[in-house]
């Protein structure tokens, strides 16, 4: 869990959370018990990592894709016609 909160070995330590809660979900299968939680932990676990990565990117100033500017109206797609279409070839 320790490597999980820690910002360089995230990626490492949700690898790790994850094999873990897929044991425990194994085992809870075994006995016949619901597994609910564990698959939520685990959801819960890979979507805290991908809204931290988001955050951090987005607080340091990295410019975005190009393809996510045309996706929010930031670039017009007309910025994307080259000269040869613009001349009908």
């Amino acid at each position: 869990m320790v490597l999980y909160l820690i910002p360089k070995t995230s990626i490492f330590g949700a690898i790790l959370l994850t094999g873990y809660v897929g044991g425990t979900i194994i085992t809870h299968l075994r006995l016949g018990e619901p597994v609910y939680t564990h698959i939520a932990l685990g959801v819960l676990a890979w979507l805290g990592l991908y809204l931290r990565r988001l955050g951090s990117a987005k607080s340091s100033g990295q410019p975005e894709p190009r393809g996510a500017l045309v996706a929010q109206g930031a670039v017009a797609p007309s910025a994307f016609i080259t000269s040869a279409q613009k001349r009908g070839l």
